[in-house]
């Protein structure tokens, strides 16, 4: 009789032991596993962050004023997207004149985005014709902007001019100094149209 007592007494020590050692594993792997949870964390939250890249629509990029909300906000990502259209590095720095292949590619992009095709004539120049009143007149624009218009028969007049090639504007002064238009024009390689009712002045050589 003792002898089953004593096993059982023994049993019963062998079960209480046997939970004591599943508990410190289930709270040994617990720990383990929140250490390495936290160590993770950590680990993740050094990494450095990835930049995002913004993508723009390079043709409001061009076409929208440099002072509209688009272009303020995007104005980074603009300038980077038309870096990588023309293939160089800081595009508005770069002298087309003096690079015709980044000029072509410029005048392709402009073109797509505005169905427009870009007009490279000087505008500076002397120009010969015949004004309204059929008398042999020169005008002649300088890189200042400012003009002269001298006429057979009539006093030279002084003036300037606004705009581009393909949308030219000639102002001069009246009698009473007060500047009046002179004239819408365009330019072309070959001379100067007066669009406003006025005629052709071929370009002097």
């Amino acid at each position: 009789m003792k002898i089953y007592l004593f096993i059982a007494f023994y049993f019963i020590l062998f079960l209480i032991s046997s939970c004591t050692d599943s508990r410190s594993y289930d709270s040994n792997n617990s720990a383990n596993t929140s250490k390495e949870y936290t160590t993770s964390q950590t680990q993740s939250s050094s990494l450095p962050a990835v930049e995002q890249k913004i993508e723009v629509d390079i043709c409001r990029c061009l076409t929208e004023p440099q002072n509209s909300e688009y272009n303020i906000k995007n104005k980074t990502a603009c300038y980077e997207a038309i870096d990588k259209e023309l293939g160089v590095v800081h595009w508005s720095s770069i002298n087309f004149r003096q690079n015709k292949a980044v000029s072509q590619r410029w005048d392709d992009l402009v073109y797509k985005c505005t169905g427009k095709k870009t007009n490279h004539a000087e505008i500076a120049g002397e120009y010969v014709g015949t004004n309204n009143f059929g008398s042999q007149s020169v005008i002649t624009l300088y890189n200042s902007g400012t003009l002269i218009i001298q006429s057979e028969g009539l006093d030279m007049i002084g003036g300037r001019w606004t705009g581009t090639a393909d949308e030219l504007n000639l102002y001069t002064k009246d009698d009473y100094g007060n500047e009046v238009l002179f004239g819408n024009a365009k330019v072309r390689e070959d001379g100067l149209q007066i669009t406003s009712g006025g005629g052709f002045y071929r370009r002097r050589q």
